[in-house]
């Protein structure tokens, strides 16, 4: 994971990398979830999703693989962020009822993917929400000419990430797509098979997500 590592650096602080697909993120999962007491965002980026579910009074927490503690401290959250890959959470097991992975997993090499759902698991102690896309990310900048890789390495159906999240030992309590955006997946899951009502809520957040991307396939993470 260091040549993962380095990639993030790089791109959040020498190529302007700020997605904001976080943007409005906590509203709509505090309303799937509501009443939590402790929340962490996996892969939080710089942290916009975490400023604003902190100033809705919201006790939410992030990690990133990147080091953006600068950004952080911008944004006045850096005590509730740590650097930490999503396969290894210096967290205590069972501490967050409500666990939030948006935009992240489809980073991820592959054959990490097993042991990154399993310890996102093991932080969880309740309810969990996956936002996944599963297409290459297409943006007028073009990170491949400076240099970057794809940035979008594991692309599978909706299908294939459901049995990722049940073979982790997830509770899959359900599954919506977008008619008007192939290849976006949300997944509601617990961590045991008990009953809990989950409402159905699309995950929008206003405009169409930001995701910067290359249209080149340049280094694969993946390979």
């Amino acid at each position: 994971m260091a040549s993962v590592k380095s990639v993030y650096n790089t791109i959040y602080t020498e190529h302007d990398y700020h997605p904001t697909n976080s943007t409005g993120c906590w509203s709509i999962v505090s309303r799937i979830f509501p009443r939590f007491k402790e929340a962490l965002d996996v892969g939080c980026g710089i942290g916009y999703g975490i400023a604003e579910a902190r100033i809705k009074m919201l006790n939410v927490y992030g990690c990133d693989i990147a080091d953006l503690k600068r950004f952080w401290k911008e944004l006045h959250i850096e005590d509730y962020c740590q650097v930490a890959p999503a396969h290894s959470m210096p967290y205590k097991t069972g501490r967050f009822d409500v666990v939030v992975c948006s935009d992240v997993l489809e980073h991820i090499p592959e054959k990490m993917v097993p042991d990154t759902l399993k310890e996102i698991r093991r932080v969880g102690n309740l309810n969990f929400f996956f936002h996944i896309c599963s297409h290459v990310e297409d943006s007028v900048d073009n990170l491949y000419d400076k240099g970057v890789c794809l940035l979008h390495i594991t692309i599978k159906p909706g299908d294939w990430w459901k049995a990722q999240l049940e073979e982790a030992g997830f509770n899959v309590l359900g599954m919506n797509t977008y008619d008007n955006e192939p290849g976006l997946f949300d997944f509601t899951a617990s961590k045991e098979k008990s009953p809990v009502e989950v409402k159905k809520i699309n995950f929008t957040v206003g405009n169409k997500p930001s995701h910067l991307m290359t249209k080149k396939v340049g280094r694969k993470l993946n390979g």
